[in-house]
Order: C-alpha cells, then sequence, then structure tokens
C-alpha cells in the first residue's frame, strides 16, 4: 500500500466478482425487511466478520445488481447504507471500497469473537459471553497424568472414535455412583451436549418428523435439531421446569417422534424438574412410546441444596 491518503485509493488491495460475493453472500433475504436493508445487512456480517476485507473493491452497482437479480436502486441504496456507517468508501470513478478495519486479534467468520480481544479487567464483570474461565484444576490434573501413557497417545494419530478408555471407565463409574448402573460399553465420548444430541437426535428421527422441545431451551437443541430439517413443537418451560399437563396434550395431539427437554439445571432458565414431574415426563414418553433426550450437562452446577439425582435414575424410566 502507498501511503494513507485517507481516500479509497489508499485501500486498493484486491477485487471481488460478482459471482464470488453472491456465493458469499448466500440466502440473505430474510422476508422481514425491506431488500435493500437484508442486503445491507448480510454484506454488514461479511464486512465486520472479515470476510470481505479492508481494501477489498466491491462489483460496480449494476452487474452487482443483476447478478443478485435486483434493480441498481436497491444496490445503490444498501451500499450507501454502509457508507454512512463507514464501512465502505467509494469514489467517482474508481469504485467502492471495503474501508472497516476488524479489531486487531478477530477471527475470520464470526465478529462476535472480536469482544473476547484484549485482557481481562478483574474490576468488572464480563457479561458478554456465558463462558467461563477455566479451572486451575484443569491443570493440576494434567500434570498428574502418566507421562509413558501420553506418549502413547502423542505417538499415534489421538482418533479415539467412542473416547479415550480411561475417560468412559471414569464417566461409568460416576453415573453408577449417582445410582445408574453403568459400563464404559455404554459411554460415547463427544465433544460437548450440542454433538450428543445431534448424534442421537440424527438415530432417532427422520427429515419431516415432529420433535418437542421446551420454550425456552438451549441454543444448541436448536439448532441441532433445525439442521436436521425436523419440525419444532415448543412447550412452555418456566421456573419449575417443563409444563407437564401442556406437554401431555402437545404429545397426545403431535405424536411426536422424540421429545428434548433438560430437567437438571435448564438453560436458560436454571429450573430443575422434581421427582414427580420427572415420573410423570416418564410416564408420558412411556405411555405414547417417545424416545426422550434429556440434557444433563448443567446438572453438577446445582449450588443451593443437595446434588439432586440425575434424571430418572428414580423412579419411572
Amino acid at each position: 500500500m502507498a501511503g494513507d491518503q485517507g481516500s479509497a485509493n489508499s485501500f486498493k488491495l484486491a477485487a471481488i466478482g460478482s459471482t464470488r460475493l453472491v456465493r458469499l453472500l448466500g440466502d440473505w433475504q430474510t422476508g422481514r425487511l425491506a431488500l435493500h436493508e437484508d442486503l445491507a445487512a448480510q454484506l454488514r456480517r461479511l464486512i465486520r466478520s472479515g470476510v470481505l476485507s479492508s481494501g477489498t473493491r466491491l462489483p460496480a452497482e449494476r452487474p452487482l445488481g443483476q447478478a443478485l437479480n435486483l434493480s441498481r436502486n436497491t444496490v445503490s441504496r444498501a451500499l450507501d447504507v454502509l457508507r454512512g456507517e463507514g464501512l465502505l468508501s467509494s469514489r467517482q470513478g474508481d469504485g467502492t471500497y471495503v474501508t472497516f478495519r476488524p479489531m486487531p486479534g478477530s477471527h475470520r467468520g464470526d465478529d462476535r469473537l472480536g469482544s473476547f480481544v484484549g485482557g481481562r479487567d478483574l474490576r468488572r464483570i464480563d457479561l458478554r459471553s456465558a463462558a467461563l474461565p477455566g479451572l486451575s484444576m484443569v491443570t493440576d490434573e494434567i500434570a498428574r497424568l502418566d507421562g509413558s501413557r501420553m506418549r502413547a497417545l502423542v505417538a499415534s494419530h489421538g482418533y479415539e472414535p467412542v473416547g479415550l478408555p480411561e475417560l468412559r471407565i471414569a464417566v461409568a463409574e460416576y453415573y453408577s455412583n449417582l445410582g445408574l448402573p453403568t459400563e464404559p460399553e455404554n459411554i460415547l465420548v463427544t465433544s460437548g451436549a450440542q454433538q450428543a444430541l445431534r448424534l442421537f437426535a440424527a438415530s432417532m428421527v427422520n427429515r419431516d418428523a415432529t420433535v418437542v422441545l421446551e420454550e425456552p431451551s438451549f441454543r444448541g437443541a436448536i439448532e441441532s435439531l433445525k439442521a436436521l430439517g425436523v419440525r419444532i413443537v415448543g412447550v412452555p418451560s418456566g421456573a419449575d421446569g417443563i409444563d407437564i399437563d401442556k406437554l401431555a396434550s402437545t404429545v397426545a395431539r403431535v405424536s411426536p417422534a422424540l421429545i428434548v427437554l433438560q430437567s437438571t439445571v435448564h438453560n436458560p432458565t436454571g429450573s430443575v424438574l422434581d421427582g414427580f414431574r420427572r415420573s410423570r415426563v416418564a410416564a408420558i414418553a412411556a405411555r405414547h412410546g417417545v424416545p426422550v433426550i434429556d440434557d444433563a450437562t448443567l446438572a453438577d452446577t446445582i449450588i443451593d441444596g443437595d446434588r439432586r439425582p440425575i434424571p430418572w435414575v428414580r423412579g419411572a424410566t
């Protein structure tokens, strides 16, 4: 770049064609906003995430409109919005350029990660994310690992399709100690609750099947089920957990292929189903022959009162 002259010329690094930009825009029409607002919103996301980097020259308005099957006026109005926000800069006869520079260290593809850039200020409580800091016990446990075992693991490809044997043994013991007899062969280790839910749901339902889900619910559950192409029917969930009477009537009405809930430390309400409600859920599922996915990921975060048993280890199953 030859000197910063404060104009679009100082950002001339690359150009993007109409065809490629259309691919990057993807399914940008929401149907809730005017066309130029939808287009501006998607372009804004591409710019702020760094997919369209500073200095990129956009296609001319007319060919871009033709590629998007839009009028030139619609494209011009969308770009005007972004010019007004300082994300784009245009110069007569020279073109339109991206002039937004992402925060240093931010990750391409998701501008939300920019909120994590920078050091921690211990005087403030950061509410930008629900992610908790790491625990010192993690490093303590890593230090206790058998060095020879670690060397053996890294000497191979390291892939364990169902999880490390030691971890599966430990998880099985965890559930057995809670009153649910479990063998390591019953355990499949995943990268998280969302992957586990996706794998199980995919094995249980077909596209266009009906799934009953608490409302509100864990965002990852919603995204996983939507990705499977199922029809989601919500059942209210509040301070005491899922509305059992509503669940019973909904299951009878829609005949779902699956019920997905969080009986213990619901995300986001924090509710915990008592034993009576658990037994009613189990009875409803058994009566209609509907399998239940119960995400108990946050069960160990209970801090009020005694540790509750994991769902369904007592009473009906």
